[in-house]
């Protein structure tokens, strides 16, 4: 079965809580929850679109960043990775793909293609 969750580890000597800071107010993105290894960014981009979460958790130099959009039905709701190739949401996660790739990229870590999941 396939992870709800895209997931990417790299290591980094940059500063990346300032660098996701900046990349989260520059592409909408609010703080939703902040701790000492950990933040985590949301986006819902209009009330139509799937919510897309990112996370951002540290331990020393050691990096690990995972997304997903949040697919709501009816009642269910559901965590869906942005790689995943469903339909369900594909333009709203192909568009958060870019946008965490673009993150990814300043970070100096290997991009979202769905080779990397966990």
């Amino acid at each position: 079965m396939r992870s709800a969750r895209d997931v990417v580890h790299f290591s980094s000597g940059l500063d990346v809580r300032d660098i996701a800071a900046q990349w989260a107010t520059d592409h909408g993105y609010r703080t939703l929850r902040m701790s000492g290894s950990a933040l985590v960014f949301g986006k819902r981009a209009a009330l139509v679109a799937l919510p897309v979460m990112v996370e951002l958790a540290s331990r020393d130099a050691v990096h690990t960043l995972s997304c997903w959009g949040r697919l709501s039905r009816l009642v269910v709701t559901r965590d869906i990775s942005l790689t995943d190739p469903a339909r369900a949401g594909r333009a709203h996660r192909r568009r958060a793909q870019r946008e965490v790739n673009a993150l990814l990229w300043a970070l100096g870590a290997p991009p979202l293609d769905g080779s990397r999941q966990e």
